[in-house]
């Protein structure tokens, strides 16, 4: 059985609507906690895979390439997968992000930035592991955890 990766997906957003799958989400999430013994590892990802099995397309690798900036990669201060060059859109997949202060150096992470000042994304700024070491205007909650959100854009 094939599964997909929920963080790089093509929606038909009509069908979703009229099929109401984000209520299915919603209901199977619920489901799943009331079912204590029955968690499911990657939450909206595996809910979406179960309600969605035999519906989906599967593209090749190259438009959901799959990018580590990991921690072996931060020992070494360099990622251990630069061959991104082919690929049509990179998943920076894993706990850091092309967003955080101490991966600026990496020849990818200098792409993403290039791209996203072409964006309106482009005076979002990056996030640093410590509140005192964030630029001004970070948004931080509480024990200098950063509050991830994202403001809807009209294109």
């Amino acid at each position: 059985k094939r599964y997909f990766n929920a963080g790089m997906m093509l929606i038909n957003v009509k069908q979703w609507k009229e099929d109401q799958l984000f209520d299915a989400v919603v209901l199977k999430a619920q489901q799943n906690v009331e079912k204590a013994g029955k968690r499911l590892s990657h939450h909206d990802q595996d809910i979406q895979n179960i309600l969605l099995d035999g519906k989906v397309l599967f593209l090749p690798k190259r438009y959901n390439y799959l990018y580590n900036l990991d921690r072996q990669s931060l020992f070494k201060k360099q990622p251990v997968n630069e061959s991104y060059e082919n690929q049509m859109i990179i998943h920076f997949a894993g706990h850091a992000k092309p967003w955080h202060s101490w991966v600026q150096q990496w020849p990818v992470v200098q792409e993403y930035t290039a791209l996203q000042r072409q964006t309106p994304w482009k005076n979002v700024p990056v996030f640093s592991r410590r509140k005192e070491e964030s630029p001004p205007g970070s948004p931080y909650g509480a024990y200098g955890r950063p509050i991830w959100r994202y403001d809807p854009v009209v294109w």
